[in-house]
């Protein structure tokens, strides 16, 4: 059980200290690749190489370690020194990663120099945060809080509120790791506060994480539980897939404690299958070890170290010392319940040596355990003696008495600094507002007095202006006026004249042309003695089809000049009767419906509407190469909508109301004669065309039918 609580712990607080999940973005990966190709040796090219080092920093470490050191080089060449600054640390993130912390904690250090030198105290505050982490990591917590309280400290100067969220989160896990846990949950709630301030719901999401991870060492399952399921919910409204499977994982740790391996191995694979996908190597071994932990507590060894092997191949590919050390351990441990000791003596001085290594005082502690136990059960007493009293002084050294106090003494030392900077802060205040108070009070007088004198004159100017600007603005009304009753006008006798046009030559061409060929016809008949009875027969018959085709072309003229059933019956039967007829003469379809409509209007109103969709139709079936079109009457409380709308070819609305043709201009001046309004929706080259014209109804007298 003290195995997976350490993983456990681990897992939690991954969030944490590792405040960014890393997840490879391919596409953006090959994206500056290609951008690299063509880059010019400068700054932008450095910012390039470091932006590739940061993507491939988890999953190909060996090339993100190759663009960390193209681009440090670069940089030095060209003297970018905030670059350098960048490379440096990116390249310590690197050996972090793969648990070399003696290299991690160079590049900091050269980072931190430079940070330094360029004054940059936001560089310096993440650093100083980085270098606690690997002190952390270590199992150094004294020194970790100390980084720590350094960051806090320029944080609180910059006003940095998230990054003083991160470091109260961090010195939480210290508390948290020395198992005091109200100390621990102090300091995560002054996290989440500021964090829930700047509506960070990363940080919120941590410090639900973390104050989950206390409760589930308290052994409260249920308050963990429901920490854990906030957690995930955010991470999850979030996208980050690779969070949402750090807080899988620790949901299924939490069913191994309550015994359910069963459940915790379905969050396991749930967990797994994200970061396949994702790509993250390292958190597959995580999953990896997980599983194996509950395949261990189910009795199935032989499947447990399989899944420690391949947990422990893919840290070795991603040379994670620290994860490598901790799986040793692992599989040393389970070799004991198999009873092969020699087995485990071996993985466990291998995980003991590397934790040496890296002075990963916890995997020490861990793997000086396992080789104590080894040997005892092999019957080697003064061997397992020997690494029981090793086990013990890691142990101490973590947890004895003076670490402890040395860390409440630095955190009483910040706290004191921290109220003595606030006194005095506060007595300086104190006697600058005295001040300003006494200046206030002779500045006041003088104030008022100019204060008044500027609003008189101020008051007096903006009467003036606003009296010129009303005159102006009636000036341009009237003037816009009378151009648009110009315009209305000018379209109208324009319109007019071109329908005397028309009805001249419909008369010419059409009623001219049938008068032509019965007069004739007709003039045939004199010769009525040379013609037999089947001629005359023929004859009288063309006449007669003569005068019918004569009476409905002058009908169809008659018609398209003012349909007599417009004024005898109305609008709506005279549109229906406009809708059959271009039905037979056309190859659109044309639907009317018309709904709560039932009543007349003002005869004016009526013709207007009748021209404009006639004109409306007219276009259609010129122009749009449709094949159906709708049009919708419909009589609301207010106002009247007429819609017409049609499947044929878009065209540019702008085009048209500049369009210095008299149908469009017939249309608008005829809708501004009844006060309506009109919408027109339509793209070139999308299929349909909508028009809505609006007509307030509290300007029409109506007339029941």
């Amino acid at each position: 059980m003290n195995k997976i609580f350490r993983y456990l712990n681990f897992q939690i607080l991954l969030l944490v200290i590792v405040p960014f999940s890393f997840s490879q973005n391919q596409q953006k990966i090959d994206s500056l690749e290609t951008i690299l190709k063509t880059a010019k040796p400068d700054s932008s090219k450095v910012n390039i190489l470091i932006n590739l080092c940061y993507e491939l920093s988890m999953n190909d470490p060996e090339k993100s370690l190759h663009f960390g050191q193209q681009s440090l080089q670069l940089a030095q060449k060209i003297n970018y020194k905030k670059g350098i600054a960048s490379c440096y640390s990116n390249i310590g993130v690197i050996y972090c990663n793969q648990g070399n912390y003696y290299k991690a904690l160079l590049y900091y250090e050269k980072s931190l120099n430079k940070y330094k030198e360029l004054r940059d105290k936001s560089g310096v505050s993440v650093i100083l945060n980085n270098i606690g982490n690997i002190h952390i990591y270590q199992g150094s917590y004294t020194l970790g809080l100390e980084y720590y309280l350094k960051s806090l400290k320029i944080s609180e100067e910059l006003n940095d509120k998230a990054s003083i969220s991160s470091c109260l989160s961090n010195i939480g896990n210290i508390y948290t790791y020395q198992a005091n846990y109200p100390l621990g949950i102090e300091y995560y709630q002054k996290s989440l506060k500021i964090s829930d301030e700047l509506s960070d719901k990363a940080g919120v999401s941590a410090c639900y994480n973390n104050i989950g991870s206390v409760y589930i060492k308290q052994g409260n399952y249920p308050l963990a539980i429901e920490y854990l399921q906030k957690s995930l919910k955010i991470q999850e409204e979030l996208g980050n897939r690779a969070n949402v499977s750090v807080c899988l994982l620790n949901i299924g740790i939490i069913q191994m404690y309550k015994g359910d391996n069963f459940i915790a191995i379905e969050y396991f694979q749930k967990a797994l299958k994200m970061l396949e996908k994702l790509g993250d190597k390292a958190g597959i071994s995580n999953c990896l070890t997980s599983i194996g932990n509950a395949q261990e507590n189910k009795g199935n060894y032989l499947l447990a170290i399989k899944f420690y092997q391949q947990s422990l191949k893919i840290k070795e590919e991603i040379n994670d010392k620290n994860g490598i050390s901790s799986v040793l351990y692992s599989i040393a441990s389970l070799n004991i319940k198999l009873k092969r000791y020699p087995e485990a003596k071996k993985y466990g001085l291998q995980s003991l040596n590397i934790a040496k290594e890296i002075n990963a005082l916890e995997n020490i502690k861990n793997a000086a355990d396992v080789l104590s136990e080894s040997y005892e059960k092999s019957g080697n007493f003064k061997k397992a003696y020997e690494y029981h009293k090793y086990f013990k002084k890691i142990n101490d050294s973590i947890f004895n008495v003076n670490s402890n106090r040395q860390i409440h003494e630095m955190e009483e030392g910040y706290q004191s600094e921290k109220k003595e900077k606030e006194i005095s802060l506060l007595n300086e205040k104190a006697k600058y507002q005295e001040l300003v108070i006494l200046q206030e009070k002779d500045k006041k007088r003088n104030q008022l007095i100019l204060f008044f004198c500027l609003f008189v004159f101020t008051l007096t100017i903006i009467l003036l202006l606003f009296s010129r600007n009303k005159i102006k603005q009636k000036e341009a009304l009237n003037s816009e006026k009378l151009k648009n009753q110009k315009e209305q006008l000018k379209s109208v006798i324009d319109t007019q004249e071109k329908e005397r046009i028309r009805f001249a030559r419909d008369i010419h061409d059409g009623i001219g042309q049938y008068f032509s060929a019965l007069k004739l016809n007709i003039s045939k008949f004199e010769n009525e003695d040379k013609l037999n009875n089947d001629q005359k027969v023929l004859l009288f018959k063309n006449v007669m089809k003569l005068i019918d085709d004569l009476y409905h072309e002058i009908h169809n003229i008659s018609f398209d000049i003012m349909p007599q059933i417009l004024s005898i019956k109305g609008l709506i039967p005279s549109l229906k009767e406009l809708t059959e007829k271009n039905n037979k003469l056309s190859n659109i379809s044309i639907h009317l419906d018309v709904f709560e409509f039932n009543q007349r209007l003002p005869q004016h109103i009526e013709i207007a509407l009748y021209r404009i969709i006639q004109e409306f139709l007219n276009n259609i079936i010129k122009y749009s190469q449709a094949s159906h079109v709708n049009i919708h009457f419909t009589k609301h409380e207010k106002e009247l909508n007429l819609l017409i709308e049609d499947n044929g070819t878009g065209f540019n609305t702008d085009t048209l109301k500049q369009s210095a043709g008299h149908g469009w201009k017939n249309i608008k001046s005829r809708i501004e004669m009844i006060n309506g309004t009109i919408e027109i929706d339509s793209i070139p080259n999308r299929v349909g065309t909508t028009v809505i014209i609006y007509v307030p109804l509290n300007t029409i007298k109506q007339n029941d039918y």
